[in-house]
C-alpha cells in the first residue's frame, strides 16, 4: 500500500488496535504506485505491542532456488534480515542455472527447446513460465515459440497483427521489392524462398539491387570454377532460386498490396510454406490463417506498398488485433511480466534478459534513490516462483547492440558485498 492508503488504514482501525497485517519488505514491487518498504517499518513503530509472526519456510521453493534469492535480496539494506529456508522434501530434481547467449534469438530457441523437452518429460506447457521485465521484446519472443511449434498464452494480452511473425514476413518481402531491405529482411525472405543460399553470402549492409549483388557473385564464386561437383551444383541451386526470387521481386514491386499479398501467397508459394510449418510443428494450419487472412483485408485498404509498409511499421489502428489463445492458455508456455507473476507460482520458471539496461530496468527513473533495491525486489519475486527448476539467461547482443550482464548477476552467487 502507498503512504495515503496506510493513513486511512489507521484512521479506520479501532480503538482497541485489533489489526491484522500481512507484509513482506523484500516483495515490495510497486514503488511506481507509491509503496514502499518504509511503510511495513511504520507499522512496528505505530503498533509496537502487535505480535510479529515470521514465515520463515517456503512450501513452494526447495532451498537449492531459495539460495540464489537469499543471496540476491541480502543486498537490499532496507528490509527486516531474515533466511528464508525450503522444504527439503520438495528438492528432488530441483536446480537452477545460468546461461549466456550471443543474441536474443538464440536464446528464445533454446527456451523453446527447454520447453518441449519437459513438456515430453511430464511437466506440462501450462506449468512452466517465462517472466519478462516488461513486454519489450514480446513479439520476439512469441514468434520463436510459434514458430518452434509451442503454443503460448500471455495473461490479459490480445496480440496485435502487426506484431505476428506472419506480419514480420510480409514486412520484410515488400521491403525487398521495394528495393529497401536492411539485412535482416534478407535473411528473412531467403529462409523462405531460397533455402540453399548461405547466409554468410549476405552483407552487413544491403544495397538495393540485392539479389544481382548476390547473383553475380555466385556466378564468380570460386566453386563454381574448380572442379567440385558438389560445390557446382550447390552453387546452380543457389542461382536457380535467386534467379527466380528476383523475378517474383521484380513484378511483385509493382502491385497495390492487396494483390501483392496475394501474389506472395499464391504466385510465391508462402502458402505451403504456412503449409509446412505447420506439419513440422505438428499444428493445424487454421492457426496460421486466421491472422494471414486479417492481415490480407487490412492491406486491401492501401493504394501503395509504401503506405502500407508505413503503417506496419507505426501501425495507427492499435484497436487491430485478434485473439490467438481460444483456450485461454490451458495448454500453452505462460509469458508474464514479472509484476504479473507475484502469487504464482510454476515447475519450472525461465528468467531471460538478464541484461544491464533491462534489469535493473533503464526506465526507471528512481534508481539512484532506492530503485535499485526494488527491481532487485523484483528479481527475488520472479526467482521465487520457480517449484522445481529456475533457468536464468543473458545475451551478448540486442537488436545488434553489444550489452552487458546486470549487475545482479554475481549477487546471486554471493551475498558479500
Amino acid at each position: 500500500i502507498n503512504p495515503l492508503q496506510y493513513q486511512g488504514l489507521i484512521l479506520l482501525t479501532p480503538p482497541s488496535g485489533h489489526l491484522f497485517a500481512v507484509g513482506d519488505e523484500d516483495q515490495s514491487i510497486y514503488g511506481f504506485r507509491g509503496s514502499s518498504p518504509d511503510i511495513l517499518k511504520q507499522f512496528r513503530l505505530d503498533f509496537p505491542d502487535a505480535k510479529e509472526i515470521r514465515l520463515d519456510v517456503s512450501h513452494r521453493s526447495p532451498d537449492v532456488l531459495l539460495e540464489p534469492a537469499r543471496n540476491l535480496i541480502h543486498h537490499n539494506k532496507n528490509r527486516t534480515e531474515k533466511r528464508m529456508t525450503g522444504l527439503s522434501a520438495s528438492a528432488a530434481n530441483a536446480g537452477w542455472t545460468v546461461k549466456s547467449f550471443p543474441d536474443q534469438l538464440k536464446q528464445y530457441q533454446w527456451i523453446a527447446q527447454k520447453a518441449h523437452a519437459y513438456d515430453r518429460g511430464g511437466i506440462p506447457l501450462s506449468r512452466q513460465a517465462v517472466l519478462l521485465r516488461s513486454f519489450r521484446d514480446l513479439s520476439i519472443l512469441r514468434s520463436v515459440m510459434m514458430k518452434s511449434g509451442i503454443p503460448v498464452h500471455v495473461p490479459g494480452y490480445r496480440e496485435s497483427i502487426f506484431t505476428h511473425f506472419i506480419t514480420e514476413d510480409i514486412r520484410a518481402i515488400l521491403k525487398l521489392a521495394q528495393k529497401i531491405p536492411e539485412r535482416k529482411d534478407v535473411l528473412c525472405v531467403l529462409s523462405v524462398f531460397c533455402p540453399h543460399v548461405s547466409r554468410y553470402r549476405i552483407p552487413q549492409h544491403c544495397p538495393p539491387a540485392i539479389l544481382s549483388i548476390l547473383m553475380r557473385s555466385i556466378q564468380h564464386s570460386p566453386g563454381g570454377r574448380l572442379c567440385d561437383q558438389a560445390a557446382v551444383s550447390d552453387n546452380r541451386k543457389e542461382l536457380q532460386e535467386l534467379i527466380q526470387l528476383n523475378r517474383h521481386m521484380h513484378f511483385l514491386g509493382s502491385l497495390p498490396p492487396g494483390a501483392a499479398l496475394e501474389y506472395i501467397y499464391s504466385g510465391m508459394g508462402y502458402r505451403l510454406h504456412l503449409r509446412d510449418l505447420a506439419h513440422a510443428h505438428h499444428q493445424d494450419i487454421t492457426a496460421y490463417q486466421t491472422p494471414w487472412e486479417q492481415l490480407r483485408q487490412f492491406a486491401r485498404k492501401f493504394s501503395t506498398q509504401k503506405r502500407f509498409l508505413s503503417c506496419l511499421n507505426d501501425p495507427s489502428e492499435q484497436d487491430f488485433r485478434f485473439d490467438p489463445d481460444p483456450a485461454d492458455g490451458q495448454l500453452a508456455l505462460q509469458i508474464l511480466t514479472m509484476h504479473g507473476s507475484k502469487g504464482l507460482e510454476f515447475d519450472v520458471v525461465y528468467i531471460p534478459d538478464l541484461n544491464k539496461g533491462i534489469m535493473p530496468a533503464s526506465q526507471n527513473k528512481d534508481l539512484h534513490r532506492g530503485g535499485t533495491d526494488e527491481e532487485r525486489r523484483l528479481l527475488y519475486v520472479a526467482i521465487t516462483r520457480a517449484k522445481r527448476l529456475l533457468h536464468i539467461s543473458y545475451v551478448e547482443r540486442i537488436h545488434g547492440k553489444k550489452v552487458f550482464p546486470s549487475e545482479f548477476l554475481p549477487q546471486l552467487y554471493s551475498n558479500n558485498e
